[in-house]
């Protein structure tokens, strides 16, 4: 479709990006967000957003609107948690920030274990899982996307991403040529979730092409697909590391830099050696044979032999001549 020249309507169509939508492959081209680690607050990674300073801030905009649904308590097997920040899986309460739902039957930890195409939970290192293709709507199997097999395309990456870091219950709704699509997060219900966003995608394709919208993407289902760059990869394995991807058990990334996660590690953007440096608190690098780490009283690195870490007084302090201790 034609490439959108006024400023105006671009900033109009950020400001649709609320609750719910409205993708343009020409008209929004934006650099992938999955370029750097720390995106969004994924649940399935953490990377840091690349945007240039205005479609940043007209996404802010955007943000700022979003209309999800009300913040709740709801039962789970008999006990009441709080839907912001918890959900419910077989009967059982699990944590958004660090869990998933698997096959809406069984919990598994982000940190270790992933969801086999929300079928069966499996541990990183122990066993593999292989990605099906994104099929299309369920419930509308003739259906055929045509960015499904190349999906995420470039042009959506950042709407994917923050789309799955969101949380449940949400649905992406689109139009068979891609070219239209609405979508809707945090809502009470997956029906509220499917109907708020096929009412918004009918709408706006009705007026654009008459194409029909259908459900894309029910609860995260597609979420493990992921882009990195020109790459595709599984979310639940792997990670992007400005524009590479990595293996999330073996390896870590580094402003940048991909580094091998069993013999070394990062300390405020500078890898390290773990067989003879450590970091403190995650801010300072010091040598791990000869000197200690006090979190006591904030980051301290203190020599061993002449200086003591204590809970009173807190922090570090020195070792005065012939005394063991300078801990009360």
């Amino acid at each position: 479709f034609d490439i959108i020249r006024s400023k105006a309507v671009v900033a109009a169509m950020w400001i649709l990006l609320s609750c719910c939508v409205l993708f343009s492959a020409r008209a929004i081209d934006i650099d992938d967000e999955c370029a750097e680690e720390n995106c969004a607050i994924s649940v399935l990674q953490r990377r840091a957003a690349q945007l240039s300073s205005n479609v940043a801030e007209a996404f802010e905009e955007a943000e700022m609107q979003l209309s999800t649904g009300p913040p709740s308590f709801a039962l789970c097997g008999g006990e009441s948690y709080d839907k912001s920040q918890e959900n419910c899986c077989g009967g059982k309460i699990y944590s958004l920030t660090s869990q998933g739902c698997c096959g809406n039957s069984s919990i598994y930890t982000f940190a270790q274990q992933g969801c086999c195409n929300d079928d069966h939970v499996f541990t990183y290192g122990m066993e593999t899982c292989t990605p099906q293709v994104l099929k299309p709507d369920w419930e509308n199997p003739e259906t055929n996307f045509e960015c499904a097999a190349n999906w995420p395309p470039s042009t959506y990456g950042n709407y994917w991403l923050r789309y799955c870091a969101a949380g449940q219950h949400m649905a992406w709704a689109m139009t068979p040529s891609c070219k239209v699509g609405w979508l809707s997060v945090k809502q009470d219900s997956l029906a509220d979730a499917e109907k708020k966003a096929l009412d918004g995608c009918q709408k706006k394709a009705t007026a654009y092409n008459g194409e029909t919208c259908y459900v894309f993407d029910r609860d995260g289902g597609g979420c493990r697909r992921q882009r990195c760059g020109s790459e595709m990869y599984d979310a639940s394995v792997q990670a992007c590391c400005k524009g590479k991807v990595y293996d999330r058990l073996t390896e870590g990334c580094c402003e940048g830099v991909v580094f091998k996660a069993q013999t070394e590690g990062c300390c405020q953007g500078r890898i390290y050696t773990t067989a003879v440096q450590s970091c403190c608190g995650g801010q300072t690098l010091y040598d791990s044979e000869t000197h200690g780490c006090c979190l006591e009283k904030g980051p301290q690195v203190y020599p061993f032999g002449t200086y003591n870490c204590c809970r009173r007084p807190k922090g570090i302090c020195r070792i005065r001549p012939g005394k063991a201790s300078c801990c009360s």
